[in-house]
């Protein structure tokens, strides 16, 4: 059974040209560390997915993508001529250095997967290369067709172990040229789970597919690009994450390749060099095949400048790790630009950083222009806190005349508030449960902070506090609360309790925050009701803007990404709740209301989330099919 397609996008480039963002290694033997061979091009790698209605999520941990010159696609796994391209290093430096990709996200586009290097040589033949031991993971969503529980996390297996996937081509890299590369994997299902703790067997093939079903090919140049120094940065429009960033040729010219869909997918980009301007463009779309963005002047000389400081709570005066710093500025192609604005229009984040330990950012920030001409505004947000939006002082070194700081330098206190309350169960719980505590601004799904309580053994309720906005920001607040349950043991993603809300809680007022905090009501009950799902199509038009928005009364809970043929899926435990469809963010037609089907009840031996209530019985989810949102 085909259940999902991958699409590896590999981009090829000579070193010198394409220069890439996102390290990660490669060279022979994909020894992270190890100089890439001489002459080396660097390689783009990307994925895309079309998911499976029947699936809530597709795991593969991919250990690296290979070449090899050799047409054999028998040839040994030991051969000296593999060249690989690795994922990028976790951040946190601890961990198994794969990339672990749910399918079920990339739905509707390609999304970089990371940047290497490989010799200007042809070659022969490609692999995939999976975790031998653990080669990925299936949830599904409640069904007939899977004996076991739906809704939880179940180990996958290969049907041929220690056989890579193998595709045969010819590619050749030559110096100063670009060569894609999209590869089509299917990973076929064999067998699913004879129980609750089975697991999945697959069988995956890789094919070469056409480059430009998937692919926009962006060119230009930089003019007055003097060096190979130059740089172009391509973000996810209106965010700062950042897709790919590509070094200029000599005379400034630039080829990449960036994930398109068909109906168009937007990016803002921006030229970047030692010494020189910025060069931002906002929300350009780009479609599969050829995309000319022509010249990108003026391009002015300007010495770079460094941007530091420290950010503290203004309660506390303690330092705040994991602060975002954002640096943004109008593009040159958007005339009405306000970068004033909560959210900005038209400006592009050209910088971006994050806080240490005790809230530095002394060397989070790469060299900045400054000089005449810059002009910049300073994005600072943090979960739990009011962001701050001012202006940076740009004429000759980069300060902050807004930081209230006697010699403008960028430190911040950040203001916020609390709430208080108690998240309350229907019945005693038998072990501890640990209970996610979220806050939202009312009716989106902006997350506003997040904290977690334990409800210990034979307890019925436990207190939570909260930081959140204050009323400066945010003028109301949903809250809810989402038990994390344990399956057989092992922590799960899906909650088998009924999820609390409580709407429009007022946000503190900032005159108070720091000493008075905000009283909610309960959270609660919060019951054990077991695994459930919801599966269904939209039956409006449909692209990769478009969500589906699960809620419970006016409190958006969760979304899904709508895949091909319209559908989508959740899993959430047996209630009332309301589908909604949106586009960009904003919500469109009618809503659908629907009560979930309740999990049915099947006799020992077996696990369940929680107690039936009734002897020698476990609950078995059940799915919620068919349900259309307009």
């Amino acid at each position: 059974m085909r259940l999902a397609r991958i699409l590896l996008v590999l981009l090829l480039a000579l070193y010198q040209g394409c220069g890439g963002g996102g390290g990660g290694g490669g060279g022979k033997h994909g020894k992270g560390g190890v100089p890439g061979p001489v002459g080396a091009g660097n390689v783009e790698i990307a994925l895309a997915d079309s998911p499976s209605s029947s699936l809530q999520q597709i795991v593969l941990n991919v250990v690296s993508v290979r070449f090899n010159p050799s047409t054999n696609l028998q040839i040994s796994e030991t051969d000296k001529k593999w060249e690989s391209i690795l994922p990028k290093p976790p951040s946190s430096g601890l961990g198994p250095n794969e990339a672990v990709i749910d399918l079920n996200s990339l739905v509707m586009r390609a999304q970089i997967f990371n940047t290497g290097q490989l010799g200007t040589k042809t070659f022969g033949q490609v692999e995939l290369v999976l975790d031998p031991i653990a080669p990925g993971s299936v949830v599904p969503v409640c069904s007939p067709a899977v004996p076991g529980e739906g809704c939880i996390s179940y180990p996958m297996k290969l049907l041929k172990p220690g056989t890579n996937l193998r595709a045969a081509l010819s590619l050749t890299v030559k110096s100063k040229q670009l060569s894609m590369l999209v590869l089509d994997i299917t990973p076929t299902i064999v067998s699913g789970p004879a129980d609750s703790n089975g697991f999945y067997t697959i069988d995956p093939t890789i094919t070469v597919a056409p480059v430009n079903n998937f692919l926009a090919t962006v060119s230009g140049t930089v003019v007055k690009g003097a060096t190979r120094n130059e740089k172009i940065t391509a973000e996810i429009a209106g965010t700062n994450q950042i897709v790919t960033t590509v070094n200029t040729q000599k005379g400034g010219t630039f080829t990449f390749g960036l994930p398109a869909a068909a109906a168009g997918t937007a990016y803002d980009l921006f030229a970047s060099g030692p010494n020189t301007s910025f060069f931002p463009l906002v929300n350009e779309v780009f479609t599969p095949g050829p995309a000319p963005l022509g010249d990108l002047t003026p391009h002015r000389p300007q010495p770079g400048q460094t941007l530091s400081g420290t950010i503290v709570d203004k309660c506390t005066g303690v330092g705040i790790e994991g602060v975002t710093l954002d640096v943004l500025t109008a593009a040159t192609n958007a005339p009405g630009a306000d970068c004033t604005k909560i959210p900005p229009t038209g400006c592009v984040v050209v910088a971006t950083a994050a806080t240490a330990a005790r809230g530095s950012y002394s060397s989070s920030f790469d060299e900045i222009p400054a000089g005449k001409g810059a002009n910049y505004r300073l994005r600072i947000s943090a979960s739990g806190y009011d962001s701050v939006n001012t202006p940076i002082d740009s004429a000759t070194n980069l300060k902050c005349p807004g930081s209230g700081d006697p010699d403008k330098k960028c430190n911040f206190s950040l203001t916020r508030g609390m709430i208080n309350g108690r998240v309350t169960l229907a019945a005693m719980n038998s072990s501890p449960l640990d209970v996610v505590v979220m806050a939202e601004q009312s009716s989106t799904n902006n997350i506003a902070g997040v904290t977690t309580v334990t409800i210990p053994t034979g307890a019925t309720f436990a207190p939570f506090s909260i930081m959140v906005p204050t009323a400066n920001t945010v003028a109301t607040l949903d809250l809810f609360a989402s038990v994390k349950d344990t399956f057989g043991g092992k922590p799960e993603q899906a909650t088998g309790h009924t999820i609390a809300v409580l709407p429009v809680v007022p946000a503190p007022p900032l005159a108070t925050a720091c000493t008075t905090p905000v009283l909610s009501s309960d959270l609660g009950p919060i019951a054990c009701v077991g695994h459930g799902s919801v599966s269904g199509t939209t039956s409006g038009a449909f692209d990769q803007n478009t969500t589906i928005v699960l809620s419970k009364g006016v409190v958006q809970l969760m979304q899904s990404q709508v895949g091909a043929g319209g559908v989508y899926n959740f899993c959430a435990p047996a209630d009332t709740y309301t589908l909604q469809r949106f586009e960009s963010g904003t919500p469109v037609a009618s809503s659908t209301t629907k009560t979930l089907t309740a999990p049915s009840l099947i006799p020992t031996p077996c696990s369940s989330i929680c107690n039936t209530g009734t002897p020698n019985t476990c609950f078995l989810c059940a799915n919620t099919p068919g349900v259309t949102v307009p």
